[in-house]
């Protein structure tokens, strides 16, 4: 029987400290998917990275200088100079200038995109919307707020609440024109059914289901931890013993955050790499920083039982020395006066 409860207490320690590990891991990321504000704590840095800022350059670049070879402005001043009788070696020169042109025009503005988008104005701004569209997505995804411009339902249809909207067109236009603004009705308007889709309807029911579902491997870590606890024959040593498990767990875990690659290459990985940077830093803080706490605290309480223990089996064996002595002593004189009795006997 105490085999049976010392195996189930070790298993149920193991089970609770991987439950933390879940708990803690889904924690971060719903906190980043669910709330705005972790939402931008955690993909804020993706614009900060400077290989996702010279994909950004790049692709821009790309599209300015796609967009000056399709006008062809070489050929549009080859064909006005041509009207207006210019000499055929003035047209062929224009045309080879234009070339050396459209380069130094293609390099001027890439150099200007590159600084646009590592500026921290275009940070601030990609901040700002990455708090805004998670606002607009999340809101009618977990929340029924009648301030909300739009609203969803249980069965996938999306609404635009038209008297919400006319409220803020009214806001914004009544420093302009009362007048126009005293003409947008504002009560009684329908609301306007915007679409429908049921995997509109099964975002919304896991959205919703999504905090309880994050709650649930911290409440079987408590149930698991309680039970490793019950069955252990010392308590207070399962307690140490699975904190020092829980603690070396939750280092490897904030050291395999740290180093492990996604394993995808090319600009799909760069960017990975850079939406995963803040996810990966907070659970790597949150991970070695609890870890460590946990194991300085358990190996401390470890240390002090064995020096505990230590000392009680000193005193133990020094209560103990005094008797055996005096046994000892005193067991000699009854065998020698034994000795002594049984002598003239023997003579």
């Amino acid at each position: 029987m105490k085999m049976v409860r010392t195996s189930g207490s070790a298993v149920a320690g193991a089970l609770a400290a991987l439950c933390v590990l879940v708990g803690l891991v889904s924690s971060v990321v719903g906190a980043a998917l669910l709330d705005s504000r972790g939402f931008e704590r955690a993909f804020a840095p993706t614009i900060r990275d400077e290989a996702v800022q010279q994909i950004i350059t790049d692709a821009l670049g790309d599209a300015v200088v796609d967009q000056l070879h399709a006008q062809d402005l070489t050929q549009e001043l080859e064909d006005y100079l041509a009207e207006a009788g210019a000499p055929s070696r003035l047209r062929t020169g224009v045309g080879r200038l234009s070339e050396f042109a459209l380069a130094g025009v293609e390099a001027t503005a890439r150099n200007q995109i590159g600084r646009v988008v590592a500026s921290d104005t275009f940070a601030t701004a990609w901040d700002a919307t990455l708090r805004t569209v998670h606002s607009a997505i999340m809101t009618p995804l977990t929340t029924d707020s009648p301030t909300a411009l739009v609203r969803l339902d249980a069965d996938g249809t999306l609404w635009l609440r038209t008297s919400n909207m006319a409220d803020a067109v009214r806001a914004q236009i009544e420093s302009r024109s009362r007048v126009v603004a005293g003409l947008l009705p504002t009560d009684r308007v329908a609301d306007l059914k915007l679409v429908q889709h049921p995997a509109l309807a099964q975002a919304r029911t896991a959205a919703r289901v999504t905090p309880a579902l994050l709650a649930l491997p911290w409440a079987l870590g408590i149930v698991f931890g309680a039970l490793a606890l019950w069955w252990a024959r010392d308590r207070r040593a399962g307690l140490v013993r699975w904190g020092l498990l829980t603690g070396a767990a939750l280092v490897i875990l904030g050291a395999m955050a740290a180093w492990m690659p996604l394993g995808l290459s090319g600009t799909a990985g760069t960017v990975a790499d850079a939406l995963a940077s803040g996810l990966r830093a907070q659970i790597v803080a949150l991970a070695l920083g609890v870890g460590a706490a946990l194991l300085l605290v358990a190996g401390w309480c470890w240390w002090w039982r064995r020096r505990a223990h230590g000392r009680v089996a000193q005193a133990a064996d020094a209560s103990s020395a005094p008797v055996s002595a005096s046994t000892a002593a005193g067991s000699a004189p009854k065998e020698s006066t034994r000795t002594e009795a049984g002598g003239p006997g023997e003579r």
